[in-house]
């Protein structure tokens, strides 16, 4: 994946992963960066970061849902943040919360049986 550096106009390279026990404690050391939701509470759900490759910073998080009870067979986005820095007029960097929701939609397509719903 790759987001926008809107300074530089340079694509940067970007990775989608599963945020580790380590992750929580540098999210909740940062509380000027990700400071609207309690992602501390998250840390039994499905949560994932973008994060640039080059320097592992996190630019945005994800909680995601799977939900599988008859009549409903979809991902739900149920918590999703970007960076402070990157949010508003002057942001560093553009499409880390559409980098996130296509991963989500991508996730539901290789379920299976969701149909790209989430």
């Amino acid at each position: 994946m790759k987001v926008k550096h809107l300074v530089t106009n340079e694509l940067i390279e970007a990775v989608v992963e599963r945020v580790t026990s380590i992750d929580f404690k540098l999210i909740l050391k940062e509380k000027t960066r990700f400071k609207w939701f309690n992602w501390n509470s998250y840390k039994q759900h499905e949560v994932y970061k973008l994060r640039a490759e080059e320097n592992n910073k996190i630019l945005g998080l994800m909680a995601i849902v799977d939900h599988i009870d008859p009549g409903i067979d979809a991902i739900e986005i149920e918590l999703l943040e970007v960076s402070f820095e990157n949010t508003g007029a002057n942001k560093e960097v553009d499409d880390i919360a559409g980098c996130l929701i296509a991963y989500a939609c991508r996730e539901s397509f290789k379920e299976g049986m969701k149909d790209g719903y989430f």
